[in-house]
């Protein structure tokens, strides 16, 4: 099971330690993200857990992040793509990818968002799991209005 808290991101030092207060007394694991001045922790007493938000509005060059850290599956799917189609897979993509990195502690790292595929995840969001190497995530996207927010769980 996870817990999501969300705050003002200038409320980040409160929240850390309102986590830490309430679960102070029982083995868990936690994690952060911060996105358009707002916070979102997630806490996981069964194994380790990563999360991600991004704005759905962000710009960034869709293809050129697909072609550095996609799977192989996902440099053929963009080629079928549309501009805004493309947009919205990459930012999905990488919310997911770096969800899963901070599960494993590494952060952005190309090795691994390669082995990525998020086609079957991303295209439509789907909770679901997945398996990187030896690793399988619980994925579970919540649904937002303004972002993209997406968690990962170690399933041990």
């Amino acid at each position: 099971m996870i817990d999501i808290w969300h705050y003002p991101l200038k409320d980040d030092r409160k929240l850390r330690a309102r986590v830490l207060k309430v679960y102070r007394d029982i083995p868990h694991h936690f994690n952060v993200t911060h996105t358009d001045g707002l916070c979102w922790v997630a806490v996981s007493t069964s194994g380790p857990v990563g999360i991600d938000a991004e704005l759905k509005t962000r710009k960034l060059n869709a293809r050129g992040v697909v072609k550095r850290y996609g799977h192989r599956n996902e440099l053929k799917l963009i080629e079928k793509l549309s501009h805004k189609k493309l947009l919205t897979f990459a930012l999905r993509s990488w919310v997911l990818k770096e969800a899963i990195g901070k599960c494993c502690k590494v952060g952005v790292q190309q090795k691994l968002f390669k082995s990525i595929d998020a086609t079957k995840v991303c295209s439509p969001m789907k909770n679901k799991t997945i398996t990187v190497g030896r690793k399988k995530f619980a994925i579970r996207w919540i649904k937002m209005k303004k972002h993209y927010l997406v968690t990962a769980l170690r399933i041990l």
